[in-house]
């Protein structure tokens, strides 16, 4: 069996390398950008994002197309988000996925479909009906619950979710990434939100009953443990599914830290995410860990939550997941930060970067920060241009 390697020895290896140079590791570095389904209304936006992630370095894009089991391209199986024309379910007249591919074979750009997993739906007003039918509504039976046997309160928590512990709406999620797949040549697929709300949840009947008969089989087996299986299991089948397409990588964006012994959040405790399970039974091609604290955090600093995830990447690729202000508490809004960390990113050995998100490039005009400095010497192109 492989064994973790010690994050100790990681870091004595750094202390004693040189300082990093602005130069990446590998010409195969990724130089990833999130673009938010916030971050676009019209053609117009979404072609200007790509083409300026293209010129400031950038060499794939994460672009979020399902955000609370809505669509953000045309899916036969879920609405349209409402993002697009104001109104769930509303065909805006324009498909940003397939614009995204076009431009980005024109750039070179490789496009990942950027899909929330778990979240179903936001606010205190359910949904209205829609074509497709929005599973908040077909499937309320699927929906998290708390110990106490009560479902997500809407207007208390930020998102009502699905329950990755039952089997039928695992199902739906991977029949809509099947779906997606069948009908865009994606680069990719990357995971978002593919943990559980939090420690409360999800007590459903079905979750209950099958922990029972699992706890039977496996005595002493703990519930939190039985969750992250059931997580594992769920990006174990998409990694499967994904495998049937030629040239698709399954990427997945994981918690900051996950079996550190932290003040703030878990992944592994709190969410019932267990991201080294996942490289370590190499269910994913990369994962991205959302790497959003100081590097003096007194919580998990950068710099160590950077080595862990490096050094338990058990051959799978670590694209280090940086925020474009350095980190989310007192931001730094002259890309700084940012900067310190992707030159940290690449000495520990990540295979790449990403960048959250083009949102905040926008609004602190950092774009040239990167096409200037990191991004500055060009790499080897992912994919080719057309007419190549």
């Amino acid at each position: 069996m492989r064994q973790i390697v010690s994050v100790a020895l990681v870091a004595a290896a750094l202390a004693a390398a040189p300082v990093a140079d602005a130069q990446p590791p590998s010409e195969r570095e990724l130089r990833g950008l999130w673009i938010t389904r916030w971050d676009f209304i019209s053609p117009g936006d979404l072609d200007r994002l790509l083409r300026r992630a293209a010129d400031a370095g950038f060499t794939a894009i994460f672009l979020q197309v399902r955000g609370r089991a809505d669509a953000l391209y045309r899916s036969r199986l879920e609405p349209w988000a409402e993002e697009l024309s104001g109104t769930l379910g509303q065909d805006p007249g324009w498909d940003p996925l397939q614009l995204a591919l076009d431009v980005g074979e024109e750039l070179g750009l490789e496009i990942h479909a950027w899909m929330n997993i778990v979240p179903v739906w936001r606010g205190a007003a359910p949904p209205p009906e829609t074509t497709p039918r929005h599973v908040y509504l077909s499937h309320p039976e699927w929906l998290m619950v708390d110990a106490q046997g009560q479902r997500m309160p809407p207007d208390r928590v930020k998102y009502v979710c699905l329950s990755p512990g039952i089997p039928a709406a695992r199902d739906h999620v991977l029949a809509v990434i099947e779906d997606l797949l069948d009908h865009y040549p994606v680069d990719g697929v990357h995971l978002d939100y593919i943990r559980y709300y939090g420690r409360d949840f999800s007590h459903d009947p079905v979750s209950e009953r099958r922990y029972a008969a699992a706890l039977a089989r496996t005595p002493g087996l703990r519930f939190g443990q039985w969750q992250r299986d059931q997580i594992t299991e769920l990006v174990r089948r998409a990694y499967a599914l994904v495998q049937r397409y030629p040239d698709v990588q399954l990427t997945a964006a994981v918690w900051h830290n996950n079996r550190m012994p932290v003040r703030g959040s878990s992944g592994f405790r709190d969410y019932y995410q267990d991201s080294h399970a996942m490289t370590f039974e190499g269910v994913v091609d990369a994962i991205l860990p959302m790497n959003y604290l100081r590097m003096d955090s007194r919580d998990a600093p950068f710099d160590e939550r950077a080595d862990d995830h490096v050094a338990n990447a058990f051959g799978r690729k670590v694209y280090m997941g940086i925020h474009a202000l350095g980190r989310i508490t007192d931001p730094d809004p002259s890309g700084a930060r940012m900067l310190e960390n992707i030159a940290y990113a690449r000495r520990v050995g990540a295979d790449g970067v990403a960048i959250f998100a083009s949102t905040f490039l926008d609004r602190y005009q950092l774009w040239d920060e990167l096409r200037d400095g990191p991004f500055a010497r060009p790499l080897q192109e992912t994919r080719p241009r057309s007419g190549d």
